[in-house]
């Protein structure tokens, strides 16, 4: 197993985590129940350790594919770039969690507008990991890129793979 295997596996737990985070911390808010809200938030932070996980897999990973066949440069770059930036939302969910996690230990009571806050920066969170890992897909994927925007390389060949 190497690193980009490494990468490809653990990408998709930080996007899928938030994915059931939000309906957590939407149960929880609607409802007022602690166990939902600390469920969701316990999420939300193990999402961000996963999240920290992935980021910290990429360039080892880049290191594996960037001179096979059929893959670019330039739309690594792009997904690192997007990586970069949705790692500060992803981070700051996972704060809030945290702390949230520690109001409700402290004051046996998660504080709603934490759970609000929580929730808010998930839903962002979500939608920068959704864009995060399809730009991730289009390195190898090139019928992936004609549909988000980004145009096929230059500086490849053809892509081989079909898995």
């Amino acid at each position: 197993m190497d690193a980009a295997h490494v990468h490809l596996m653990l990408n998709h737990f930080p996007l899928i985590g938030m994915a059931f985070a939000i309906p957590l911390l939407l149960g929880a808010w609607m409802r007022s129940s602690e166990d939902l809200s600390r469920a969701g938030l316990i999420l939300v932070a193990v999402t961000g350790v996963l999240a920290v996980a992935t980021l910290l897999t990429g360039d080892p990973a880049e290191g594996v594919i960037e001179h096979l066949p059929g893959i670019s440069k330039r739309v690594i770059k792009i997904h690192e770039e997007a990586a970069e930036k949705s790692i500060w939302v992803v981070v700051a969910a996972a704060v809030a969690a945290i702390a949230g996690l520690f109001f409700a230990w402290k004051q046996k009571r998660t504080p709603r507008l934490v759970v609000l806050l929580v929730t808010v920066l998930s839903v962002a969170s979500l939608t920068a990991l959704a864009w995060t890992n399809n730009l991730g897909g289009q390195i190898s994927h090139a019928e992936l890129r004609n549909s988000t925007g980004v145009e096929a390389p230059s500086d490849t060949e053809p892509s081989a793979n079909h898995d």
